[in-house]
């Protein structure tokens, strides 16, 4: 464990506090509803139907990202930076992937940070390094509170918490400053600035200097949606402005539709289990599968967060009944299970594995409807090898510029670091 980090946090036993996290957040999450008894006492043969196995399942990084892994290898293992280094100036100007890339190598920071300090100090001023220690004040800060309820929080979390999120935002100036084009280290305030508690014009002020430089970057605006969530300083009013306007103006393929379909199970999903059923079949359901669904086929199929919108139409056509499309997109999905819903759960491949059982046999027991295209799910063709996934390109798509159990995760969208991996 880092010494430095250690200092700035005030604890001695981050690793504590980070299984903290873990738990704290399968206590909070919103945990989507359990299959159906009949489904449970049933099972499949994936690849009878053009899935993996449950034990090729992947929860790890969104993507396969071979040159991140070795990057990371080798700042753990050697202490060397420069394939660090290297990989964030490679990435260029695609922001999602930067974003990513910053957000794991300084999640591997906060367990050991010599490396970091090693790259910090032996270039100064290089862009990559600021947003990625910027990047770990604010992980190592949650990490220390926790993610639980404010009552839940203790006294020297509470100290550990502000004495080293406080740091965040120089630092994320500082590193604003070193490349002024790059969003990433705007997003990476917006964590700091919720957990600050950010009074709104500051915090519009915050999302302004994000919005110019990426307007439709979805780790970002899911990052802002925690800021005006109930809980944290906004109202049901104003998060749900936020994400109908966010949609409204955003091209179609942006993938932003996911942020209804985030907002509806953890905020507006009704609590009595009779409504709920309605809820799930209702109107206002429908009308966000169907927008998120022509989303999804706007969007460039290379883009780095459309299973993030997949995993969403997933559960929710699983929920509302409509097993045929349920199918397909579990098809589309094949091994990836590393975004929301499932990384909302403490075992998110269960999650994912219980709700594919429950699409495929209520589309069994349905007398197996076509899709609405009148096509089987069955003739759809499955996710190409399993995961596989461009290196370096998360595509150009709209999101570059205007013009579809139990429940968490180990990064919740809600968890105030501002965005999602």
């Amino acid at each position: 464990m880092s010494g430095f980090l250690r200092r700035l946090s005030g604890r001695a036993k981050l690793d504590e506090a980070a299984a903290a996290v873990a738990a704290a957040a399968a206590r909070r999450s919103a945990a989507p509803a359990p299959p159906r008894d009949a489904a449970e006492a049933r099972t499949i043969d994936p690849a009878a139907y053009g899935m993996p196995p449950r034990a090729a399942l992947r929860t790890g990084l969104i993507r396969p990202l071979p040159a991140l892994t070795a990057a990371g290898e080798a700042a753990e293992r050697t202490g060397d930076w420069r394939p660090a280094s290297a990989l964030l100036e490679a990435v260029g100007a695609d922001w999602e992937l930067r974003y990513l890339c910053a957000c794991h190598l300084a999640e591997l920071a906060v367990r050991e940070d010599a490396w970091l300090r090693a790259w910090r100090q032996a270039a100064p001023r290089d862009p990559g390094a600021a947003v990625v220690y910027a990047r770990s004040l604010v992980e190592v800060a949650w990490a220390v509170r926790g993610t639980g309820r404010a009552e839940g929080v203790t006294a020297e979390q509470w100290q550990g918490f502000h004495r080293t999120l406080s740091a965040a935002p120089g630092a994320c100036q500082e590193a604003a400053a070193l490349l002024p084009e790059d969003p990433v280290p705007w997003i990476v305030h917006l964590g700091a600035a919720t957990g600050l508690s950010y009074p709104h014009e500051a915090f519009r002020e915050l999302w302004a200097m994000v919005r110019s430089r990426a307007p439709y970057h979805v780790p970002a605006h899911l990052g802002a949606m925690n800021y005006w969530l109930p809980r944290w300083h906004g109202s049901r009013e104003l998060v749900t402005g936020f994400v109908e306007e966010a949609i409204a103006t955003a091209p179609i393929g942006s993938l932003l539709t996911l942020l209804r379909l985030d907002l509806l199970n953890n905020e507006l999903r009704p609590e009595d289990q009779e409504q709920r059923r309605a809820f799930w079949r209702g109107p206002e359901v429908r009308h966000a599968v169907d927008q998120g669904l022509a989303d999804l086929a706007a969007a460039h199929p290379a883009h780095l967060r459309i299973d993030a919108l997949r995993g969403w139409l997933a559960y929710f056509l699983t929920r509302s009944g409509r097993y045929a499309e349920a199918v397909w997109m579990f098809r589309q999905l094949g091994d990836r299970v590393a975004t929301a819903p499932w990384s909302y759960s403490a075992d998110g491949t269960a999650l994912f594995t219980a709700n594919r059982v429950e699409a495929v046999l209520g589309w069994e027991d349905a007398g197996r409807p076509a899709l609405p295209n009148g096509r089987s799910p069955l003739d759809a063709t499955p996710a190409a090898g399993w995961g596989q996934g461009p290196e370096l390109a998360s595509g150009p798509g709209p999101a570059a510029g205007p013009g579809p159990a139990a429940g968490p995760a180990a990064q919740p969208y809600w968890n105030g670091r501002g965005g999602a991996r």
